[in-house]
């Protein structure tokens, strides 16, 4: 492949691997580096499970694919992602680790499965919260409901892709969090691979009528939808509860993209 972006740049690589890992603290010149001339080239596109993926930093902004000698570098941290696997970089041995993201989906022994009036998502709650569930129907959500006498709340809300103007998950992750009006900081917490998807999990402080609440909000894109999975309730039971909000937020599944 010989097709080049006509801007060169200069890239220092300390080896040569199909996918470069990203931000590498440490680097700095050493007998292990080479200097190397290569291109940044815009004509790449990768898609990645039938979805356009776009290569980004840790900060969210989109790289370009390098072009060298005709193969193509992408950061490996922003592929792993997107593929399902977890790196793990060790700057004293300068080792990158490459394994399987797992997934800890056991919100408990007994489970509770919730599914939309639509059948078009279900998801996996604690056994014990069955007793305390109100399921209920709004406009604008998939699925609505509340537990546990209304200390903590579900939403999911889905958005076809043709109906946004957002090109990519963080397109529509970020668009959707400049719309939280309430919000007082938000967090990226972790970008986890869902029912094979790409995921972007946030956790969210807001302030409602002079009280705060913690929102662990989810965004998953699929082939034709974005999806954004809630859960909240109050900062005080939020420290309670997280980890089993995110097992929830893990067991979310598209059952039908009809």
């Amino acid at each position: 492949m010989h097709t080049f972006f006509k801007r060169k740049i200069i890239v220092v690589m300390a080896t040569l691997l199909i996918f470069t890992l990203g931000n590498v603290s440490g680097l700095s010149a050493s007998s292990s580096l080479k200097e190397i001339k290569a291109y940044l080239d815009e004509s790449i596109h990768i898609v990645v499970r039938g979805i356009p993926f776009i290569a980004n930093d840790d900060e969210g902004k989109p790289l370009t694919p390098i072009n060298y000698n005709g193969n193509i570098y992408l950061p490996l941290r922003s592929v792993a992602d997107a593929t399902g696997m977890n790196v793990e970089w060790d700057d004293s041995s300068r080792t990158a680790r490459i394994e399987e993201y797992k997934n800890n989906i056991n919100v408990s022994e007994s489970k509770y499965m919730l599914k939309s009036n639509d059948n078009r998502v279900q998801i996996t709650l604690p056994g014990d919260w069955e007793k305390f569930a109100e399921v209920e129907v709004q406009d604008g959500f998939t699925l609505s409901a509340n537990f546990n006498d209304r200390k903590d709340f579900l939403a999911i809300v889905r958005e076809k892709k043709d109906d946004t103007k957002s090109k990519s998950l963080n397109d529509y992750s970020i668009n959707a969090l400049m719309g939280m009006k309430s919000r007082i900081s938000e967090e990226l917490i972790s970008k986890p691979i869902i029912q094979g998807f790409p995921a972007k999990q946030y956790e969210i402080q807001a302030l409602i009528n002079y009280k705060r609440f913690v929102y662990l909000i989810t965004y998953v894109e699929t082939k034709d939808s974005f999806y954004k999975v809630i859960l909240y309730c109050t900062q005080h039971r939020y420290n309670q509860v997280k980890d089993v909000y995110k097992d929830i937020s893990m067991s979310f599944k598209e059952i039908n993209n009809n």
